[in-house]
């Protein structure tokens, strides 16, 4: 037998076992081609037959989902219906219902949306929506002075009131706050008449009542911030004050049948004792040992007097009573007090000394907290939104069908604007405010798209009413319940009394939401240089005028003939005020950028319910 020769064996390895491999792999599919074959073709029917069932239901929702779903939309819509009524309405009251401490009720915006009506006009029954029917002879009658001007008229004698004699106080909740330009500077009325003569139509009507509206619940902010800045609280630890008055002076407190107590109140600029005692004649009086303490936040000297006024004035409440005193002195340095003293008799015979009293201060020019509105915008956007275009409601909500989409290319026409306009530069630049010193500005300085406080088209802007030109594009959002309205105001105010400001925005009927805040030192003597006193215009100027002259901005209004139609005095005459002399080193110009969410009526049926 021949002998294998070892050496080409292993020459040949790789080719002996890769012939080998192919033989074992030839007959494993031999194997499983004879015996898999069955299961496999089993498994490829059953997922065909499967796939088949599958593709006769393109999308896996069938009718035994929509029961649930629609119970879970039927709750939703049911609770968002309530939360608009609320909104709307305010909060339900019942006589279960009690209301925890320093809480109040919402009180809903419907009290906040009146018209003005009489017997042959009667607004406020026909303008239930925006869609109701509004007759020509309507709005002809809503645009004279002496029916849409007389709400700005009554208004600034309800806030404002008639500049006080010297040496009087302020009568009204805002006499003792400057308006810049006057009054209608910063509320820019509209005179129908000096744009066209042309019936506004009914959007017009709606938009130019609702820039009044939101601009009055703006001024009631201010009251309202006024109102708490003038509450002085009680001083819970006034009888522990008592006592270390007492170890101060160490001699025991003295028991005086005429001496009736004392009650301890404070405020951001003021501490008040006010001790009570008997007078000669037997009555309850608030004795002269009653004193006041300086106890302002920034620690600087305060006056107890001025040339116009000579005194700091306060008001004490209970119950009916109402009765005003003041202190009178020099200037008081900082945490040191002064007595009201002996040549003063202040008798409150109604007030009864063991029972709690109220005090609030009475402001006056040279010492209120908020010196001036400086400037009201309608729409204006904060940097936080500036990237957002402003969007118009839609036309069926006035009762019109949707038009078609504007010409992007289209631009307003000029004198189309009833008032105001963008900043000088086009949306996104600063505008230029007229308490420009020297170089820095002054004023609203950020923001995009917004007009200076009125309803004038917008530079570019295609979207604007036939007769007058107002912008549509107005909101941030609208929804069948709300219309969110970006704004902005500027006010002078003592830097201490920020927070009072802030917190009656957020309590306002607005819904407001603070999106931004700024504040600057105010300018020495911006304030007293820029206003001409208390919000009435000066002789000769206009009451529902726009606020720059012809021709600064294409967009505003035609000025009105010389002797302009300005609100009046009480006794018929052009209503004049002194410039503020207020030198409060303490105040700062502030901007508060927001939205104002403004809701719609109900319906009795809902239009999610109506689905």
């Amino acid at each position: 037998m021949k002998k294998i020769d070892k050496d080409a064996l292993m020459k040949q390895k790789f080719w002996i076992l890769l012939g080998v491999f192919a033989l074992l792999w030839i007959v494993c599919l031999s194997f499983i081609a004879v015996n898999a074959g069955g299961p496999v073709d089993e498994a490829k029917k059953s997922y065909d037959a499967a796939k088949a069932a599958v593709d006769k239901y393109p999308t896996p929702k069938n009718e035994s989902f929509n029961p649930p779903w629609r119970k879970y939309g039927e709750t939703f819509t049911k609770h968002k219906n309530e939360v608009w009524k609320v909104a709307w309405a305010g909060d339900p009251v019942k006589d279960s219902d009690t209301v925890s401490a320093g809480r109040n009720r919402w009180p809903g915006q419907k009290d906040m949306y009146g018209w003005p009506s009489e017997p042959e006009h009667p607004l406020n029954d026909v303008l239930l929506y925006p869609s109701s029917p509004f007759e020509p002879r309507l709005r002809d009658w809503y645009k004279t002075k002496e029916v849409y001007g007389q709400q700005f008229t009554a208004l600034q004698l309800d806030l404002v009131g008639t500049p006080p004699a010297k040496g009087q106080l302020p009568t009204s909740p805002l006499g003792a706050v400057t308006f810049k330009g006057g009054f209608d500077g910063v509320m820019k009325p509209i005179d129908f008449d000096a744009i066209t003569t042309h019936t506004p139509d009914t959007e017009e009507c709606w938009l130019a009542q609702e820039d009044f509206w939101v601009k009055r619940e703006l001024l009631y902010v201010v009251q309202n911030a006024l109102s708490m800045a003038a509450r002085l609280d009680p001083v819970a630890d006034a009888k522990a004050k008592d006592t270390e008055d007492a170890k101060d002076k160490e001699t025991p407190p003295a028991k005086d049948a005429k001496n009736l107590g004392q009650q301890v109140f404070r405020n951001a600029s003021w501490e008040v004792t006010l001790k009570f005692d008997k007078d000669d004649k037997n009555q309850t009086r608030i004795s002269p040992d009653s004193r006041i303490k300086n106890v302002h936040v920034s620690h600087r000297e305060q006056d107890l007097g001025n040339p116009t006024i000579d005194g700091v004035f306060f008001r004490l409440i209970q119950g009916e009573t109402r009765k005003t005193f003041y202190f009178q002195g020099p200037k008081v340095p900082w945490d040191k007090d002064a007595p009201l003293g002996n040549d003063k008799s202040w008798p409150m015979p109604s007030v009864n000394p063991t029972k709690p009293v109220e005090l609030e201060q009475v402001f006056d020019r040279s010492n209120t907290p908020i010196a001036s509105i400086d400037e009201i915008r309608i729409p204006y956007l904060s940097n936080r939104n500036a990237n957002r275009p402003l969007v118009a409601a839609k036309p069926s909500r006035f009762g019109k069908k949707e038009e078609p989409a504007a010409d992007p290319t289209k631009v307003a026409p000029p004198g189309a604007g009833a008032m105001g306009s963008m900043p000088p530069g086009g949306p996104g630049i600063p505008p230029m405010s007229s308490g420009m010193i020297g170089g820095p500005m002054y004023g609203m300085q950020t923001g995009g798209k917004g007009a200076s406080g009125g309803l004038g088209g917008a530079q570019g802007s295609a979207n604007v009413t036939p007769n007058f030109g107002f912008d549509r594009e107005r909101y941030l959002f609208v929804t069948d319940q709300s219309r969110h309205l970006p704004l902005a105001m500027t006010l002078a105010v003592d830097q201490s009394h920020l927070n009072e400001i802030l917190v009656a925005l957020a309590n306002s009927k607005l819904r407001f939401q603070t999106t931004q805040v700024e504040f600057r030192r105010e300018p020495a003597g911006a304030s007293a240089n820029s206003t001409a006193g208390n919000g009435f215009p000066q002789p000769g100027s206009g009451g529902l005028t726009p606020s720059s002259p012809p021709g600064e901005d294409f967009r505003r209004t035609p000025a009105v003939p010389p002797g302009g139609i300005g609100m009046m005095s009480p006794d018929g005459t052009a209503s004049t005020a002194p410039t503020p002399a207020s030198d409060n080193p303490n105040l700062v110009e502030l901007t508060v950028y927001g939205i104002a969410s403004l809701y719609e009526r109900p319906s009795e049926k809902p239009a999610e319910e109506k689905k």
